[in-house]
């Protein structure tokens, strides 16, 4: 049996699966929401989605760039 490898992108991925988790029961409480708390989850949906996405995207041009993710170049010095 061949062992499966992942994709350089996949290991990030995994990281943020609990955060699509979430974003995507907001999603469904969203559509289900009367009129005056539409817009309070829909708004809490955007900010969750604007900074988990500022989060990855760090982190990817952080590995891009080569350097040491922020959490641990906290810890190197």
């Amino acid at each position: 049996m061949v062992p499966i490898t992942m994709p350089p992108l996949a290991a990030p991925l995994r990281s943020e699966l609990p955060y699509l988790a979430v974003q995507a029961l907001l999603l469904v409480v969203v559509l289900h929401a009367n009129a005056p708390e539409v817009w309070f989850w829909y708004g809490l949906l955007w900010v969750l989605l604007i900074w988990r996405g500022l989060a990855w995207r760090t982190r990817w041009l952080e590995s891009r760039a080569g350097a040491p993710p922020a959490a641990q170049a906290g810890e190197q010095g």
